[in-house]
């Protein structure tokens, strides 16, 4: 299961990211983390707006309300969803992996 916590402007998601994949994509989960692939290089910020872009697409939200909260640099990054229920992004992650 992803850890999503709450936050006051909405949802928190955990992510580990792989930059330079051979797709953008969403691999899975470990240890509570929901782990995606994106093609973009780790550099300049190119990666962290890929992941961006996946999430929005795979959660079915604006671009504009997924941000990254920490992790710029690393890959362990967390995101926040603006006025998205943890519980719901929860049963979202749910159903993304099992349908992997």
């Amino acid at each position: 299961m992803i850890h999503v916590q709450g936050h006051g402007r909405g949802a928190v998601l955990p992510v580990r990211v792989h930059a330079g994949g051979s797709h953008h994509r969403v691999i899975g989960s470990h240890d509570g983390i929901l782990r995606v692939s994106v093609t973009a290089a780790a550099e300049k910020g190119k990666a962290n707006k890929a992941v961006v872009n996946l999430l929005s697409q795979v959660f079915c939200v604006s671009k504009s309300s997924v941000h990254l909260l920490a992790g710029a640099t690393s890959p362990r990054k967390r995101f926040l969803f603006l006025n998205v229920d943890p519980d719901e992004l929860q049963g979202r992650c749910i159903r993304l992996i099992e349908s992997n």
